[in-house]
This record gives C-alpha cells, sequence and structure tokens, in this order.
C-alpha cells in the first residue's frame, strides 16, 4: 500500500494523476491466475532462445536478440523496465 500511496503522489506532483486513473486496468493480483496466463523462463531458457543477449561475438551483445527488436524506448529508464517485464 506504501508503494501505491508513493505512486499516487508522484502522478499527482506530475500533473497526470487523472488521465492514469481514468485509463488504467487494475487487477487483483492472484498466484494462481497469474501462472496459468503467463510463461516463466529460466535463465537457461533465457539464454538458449537468446531473448536477451547473443552468444555469438559482437560489438553489443543484446544485438541481434529478441530484446534488441523489441525494444523501441525512448530512455534508459523505458528500456530497463521493458527488460524487466520481458
Amino acid at each position: 500500500m506504501g508503494c501505491m500511496a508513493g505512486l499516487v503522489t508522484y502522478l499527482g506532483k506530475m500533473l497526470i494523476l487523472e488521465n492514469v486513473i481514468r485509463t488504467a486496468r487494475y487487477e487483483i493480483y492472484d498466484m494462481k491466475k497469474f501462472s496459468q496466463t503467463r510463461m516463466v523462463l529460466d535463465s537457461q531458457a533465457l539464454q538458449h532462445l537468446e531473448i536477451l543477449e547473443v552468444e555469438y561475438s559482437t560489438r553489443n551483445r543484446a544485438e541481434g536478440s529478441l530484446f534488441y527488436y523489441i525494444d523501441k524506448t525512448g530512455s534508459k529508464y523505458g528500456r530497463r523496465l521493458l527488460k524487466k517485464w520481458v
């Protein structure tokens, strides 16, 4: 609840609280439902599928990975958040 209060305060200061509240979809977190609707990959699967990095040597290890192709973010924060979601 503390995190939610901090988020609401921050959005209020950024003057976008009303827009976010109107357009957001909120769900109660249910672990059983979450595990049935999403796939969780371990580190070996991420490595072998080359989701975040590729094995062959390049200047940028991310270049050629799935993450490299879907990353259209404009900031480092957005890139880290997208990586966390993936």
